[in-house]
């Protein structure tokens, strides 16, 4: 018989603890993911379940777009595109072992018939239009014999991510809990006396749709950028998508208002592109002074080009932030997959990972991506949802990050918003939550201020399911959500009316810990409801008294 929750109610102080109680209980650590090797190039061959997302994307890619609901705006559409095929017909990319050969390999392209239409020449790396009615499969194979060529590759599609719809569904049914205008302090980007300056002069590069630059709200915050779709400095937003991602990050509601957005245009008005065009982008944006670069776009194809030049934006001192995907997958989009990369997956506003966002081992942390508000182009407003919306609260924080912290690297960057995240799921990373929740208040004082913060991030029961009389274990999750080593910590835990006190060895900053109750359900229905819970106090003055607790509440249902 499955466990049933009734209610999650607020209890009365003990010890001087507020008790905050969680809405649901948290489920046993996650399955782990399926070994993932990443699809390439036409002669590799991709695993079961790398070949269904592909699949997916490639039925999503050929569908015609959707009719928005009245009233909404979706900023995760995918619209109608001119074929199938995962990667663009009649042309290919071939990487150089140098450079100076670059006239030699003009004329023998000639010679195929083949014609030079794009250039990274930081990477080596150009695009190739294929003579009329040769298929990318002969390209590949008539480049690769031009000497000089040191690789030939297919120029993959990238897409936004799947719609998700204006408010999604939990698993039961329900919806999950909106984000609205609640997004900066969920994830503590809302300090009054500094989150005015937060970003102050730092470049983010915006690899999407475009942005309106006109929007008041992003007044003086949108440098001019490139579209490299239409080969043109045109970069308005007839989408919608990069418009919203860009309100997330900068301008009046951001969570960097004082940031400057770069826009970048690589996908067209239908929400499509190509990965040699987000190549280009990097090194544009790059080449612009860019210190962080967002996508919530990608593609489920592993990419070598793709990956090099994220590889050579690490070595230029820019660090990379991209949307994990929605497809509710064991394995992320692409370029979020790349370890360089920090990979953002959704929850909603009660901190519950939300159905549809891609998990597994790539997954790095987790920020705000349901029915999130913001900016849409002709000076409009949207709630957005999706892992697109999640990905520029952590480009953001970044942003506010590096202008406190000018001379740390994308490594280390990547490391303090991971050290800092607050735990969600069971004690340390988990292939759910990844690290946890974005804090970039945690981010920003965690060399300069004295904090003393304990909390219980999390109080699950596994086995998830059970009946009377079952032997299970209850897990009460204690983090360090201060600045320096905590000593002295107790725990006390109830389960019905057997309470319980267990002292806590130091804990480091930012340490999780798994504190285990066994406990026998009783076979019989208990006078009153059965509640369990859990508090942590410190000696010290606690920050922040509201995490220090949690409870739930199993109801009579359970021995029916």
């Amino acid at each position: 018989m499955k466990r049933q929750l009734l209610a999650l109610v607020p209890l009365a102080a003990l010890v001087g603890v507020a008790l905050w109680f969680a809405r649901q209980v948290r489920e046993a650590p996650p399955r782990a993911p399926r070994p993932v090797t990443h699809a390439g190039q036409a002669e590799r061959t991709a695993p079961p379940g790398i070949r269904k997302a592909v699949t997916a994307l490639a039925a999503r890619v050929a569908a015609p777009e959707p009719s928005p609901r009245k009233g909404e705006t979706s900023v995760q559409t995918n619209g109608a595109a001119q074929a199938a095929e995962l990667f663009l017909p009649g042309e290919v990319v071939i990487r150089l072992d140098d450079n100076a050969v670059m006239n030699d390999i003009e004329q023998a392209l000639t010679a195929l018939g083949a014609t030079l239409i794009g250039r990274a020449d930081a990477l080596r790396l150009y695009r190739v239009k294929l003579p009329e009615g040769m298929t990318v499969p002969d390209g590949l194979k008539a480049v690769a014999g031009i000497n000089g060529v040191t690789e030939s590759m297919r120029n993959n599609r990238t897409a936004l991510p799947k719609d998700v719809g204006d408010l999604p569904l939990r698993d039961s049914g329900e919806p999950l809990v909106p984000v609205g205008a609640t997004g900066r302090a969920l994830v503590k980007a809302d300090d009054p006396t500094t989150a005015h300056a937060y970003g102050e002069n730092v470049l983010v590069a915006l690899l999407d749709t475009g942005v309106d630059a006109a929007h008041p709200d992003l007044s003086g915050r949108v440098l001019n950028g490139y579209n490299f779709i239409e080969g043109s400095m045109d970069t308005h937003d007839v989408q919608g998508h990069g418009t919203a991602c860009a309100g997330i990050i900068s301008g009046a509601k951001g969570v960097a208002p004082q940031s400057y957005v770069l826009p970048v245009r690589v996908m067209d008005e239908t929400g499509h592109g190509n990965e040699f065009a987000v190549v280009e982008g990097i090194l544009y944006a790059l080449d612009r002074g860019a210190k962080v670069i967002s996508f919530s776009i990608g593609t489920y194809g592993d990419s070598p080009m793709l990956h090099d030049a994220i590889a050579y934006a690490e070595k230029k001192g820019a660090v990379v932030v991209a949307a994990s995907g929605n497809d509710g997958y064991d394995h992320t989009f692409m370029p979020a997959g790349y370890p360089e990369v920090l990979c953002v997956g959704a929850v909603d506003a009660d901190m519950v990972r939300a159905p549809f966002s891609n998990y597994g081992e790539a997954l790095d942390l987790v920020a705000p991506g349901v029915a999130v508000n913001s900016l849409a182009p002709k000076a409009g407003y949207v709630r957005v949802s999706g892992t697109s919306a999640a990905a520029p609260f952590v480009a953001g924080a970044l942003a506010a990050l590096i202008a406190q912290n000018i001379y740390m690297t994308p490594a280390e960057l990547r490391a303090r918003l991971l050290d800092t995240a607050d735990n969600l799921g069971p004690a340390g990373r988990d292939d759910e939550t990844g690290a946890g929740m974005l804090d970039l208040e945690r981010a920003l004082r965690r060399t300069t201020d004295r904090v003393n913060d304990i909390a219980l991030t999390t109080l699950y029961v596994t086995p998830s399911s059970f009946k009377p009389g079952d032997r299970v274990t209850v897990h009460y999750v204690i983090q360090n959500q201060g600045t320096h080593d905590l000593h002295g910590a107790a725990l006390t835990t109830q389960i019905g009316g057997d309470e319980r006190e267990e002292s806590l060895s130091t804990l480091v900053p930012g340490e999780c810990r798994d504190i285990e109750r066994p406990w026998t359900v009783p076979q019989s229905l208990p006078k009153d409801d059965m509640v369990i819970k859990g508090w942590a106090t410190i000696r010290e003055a606690d920050a922040k008294p509201h995490n220090n607790g949690r409870g739930l509440v199993i109801g009579p249902a359970l021995w029916k």
